[in-house]
Formats: C-alpha cells, sequence, structure tokens
C-alpha cells in the first residue's frame, strides 16, 4: 500500500521556504525514509538548495488521507 505525505521544505538557518509539494511512498518505507529522499534531491537540483547540504534542509511533513 503507498501512502502520500504532504511536505514543506525550509531553509534550518532562516525557516525560508524552498518547495511545497506531495511525495508518494509506493514502497511504504516510511515518512524518515521518504523525508530524507527530498533533502537529498533538493539539495541536488533545487535553485533554492543549491547551496545547501541535505542536513541543512528541515522537512515538514504529514500523511494526506485520501478525500483530504
Amino acid at each position: 500500500m503507498a501512502t502520500t505525505y504532504r511536505y514543506t521544505a525550509r531553509r534550518k538557518a532562516d525557516g525560508s521556504v524552498i518547495h511545497t509539494e506531495t511525495i508518494t511512498d509506493i514502497a511504504d518505507q516510511g515518512m524518515a525514509i521518504a523525508a530524507a529522499a527530498v533533502r537529498s534531491v533538493l539539495a541536488g537540483i533545487h535553485p533554492e538548495a543549491k547551496d545547501l547540504s541535505p542536513d541543512e534542509i528541515d522537512i515538514e511533513m504529514s500523511v494526506v488521507f485520501a478525500g483530504s
């Protein structure tokens, strides 16, 4: 069963928003794994996070329930 999460990524240094989106965990590996994947991808390619390491990105994440 897949789980969908809604997340907001922020710079830890100043709290500015980098990106807000949803991610579907098709392997159902859990929120921590999904958050780590988001940090890594954003640090590698997002223009607002190119100068950051994954450890410098904070992720707020919640489960998206069907119908919400």
